[in-house]
């Protein structure tokens, strides 16, 4: 049975934030899942860059692995941008389609883990590339989704402070941890 990524509308508006900065961003939505439900609690920025080249910032990554070691329950969507200004560069194909590198990549994580879901946002769409070929839909409010990503950012920045990692060092103005 194909998993539903539900997204609370607050989480969209950061991605689309995200699709219109000049950078690419990538990142981590965290979730629970509920049957073939997969509703998102919490957005997580890993790593900001040029077309291409986001590179992850180790600590970020280190917070997020301890995250998921302790909340074994929690799974991940890995999301990426491709922004106006990728599209500006390398055409309108990008503003709907994920590329090669993705497709490619996407297979790799699912190699390792078929229950990946991969996520691309531009400024135009959102698209999931999963082994069930997932959907995604968008709701105004969850039940319990404020309890949910409370938690979820109050043990990223309780770990992030064990392991000596500023969150607040990140910033993109799509919003975000």
């Amino acid at each position: 049975m194909a998993r539903t990524v539900v997204l609370p509308r607050d989480i969209e508006k950061r991605l689309d934030n995200l699709a219109l900065l000049s950078e690419e961003v990538d990142g981590v939505l965290f979730y629970r899942q509920r049957g073939e439900y997969c509703p998102i609690d919490s957005l997580f920025m890993l790593g900001i860059g040029s077309e291409g080249h986001v590179r992850p910032q180790t600590d970020r990554v280190e917070v997020a692995n301890e995250f998921f070691e302790r909340n074994p329950d929690y799974r991940y969507v890995m999301f990426h941008t491709h922004t106006i200004g990728t599209i500006r560069k390398h055409g309108n194909y990008f503003a709907r389609n994920f590329s090669q590198q993705d497709i490619d990549e996407f297979r790799r994580q699912i190699g390792f883990d078929a229950n990946y879901i991969g996520m691309l946002v531009t400024p135009e769409t959102k698209l999931l590339y999963g082994i069930d070929n997932p959907s995604l839909v968008t709701v105004e409010s969850l039940s319990g989704y404020q309890r949910g990503s409370s938690n979820v950012n109050t043990e990223l920045h309780r770990i992030a402070r064990e392991l000596g990692c500023n969150l607040e060092n990140f910033r993109a103005t799509g919003g975000g941890l």
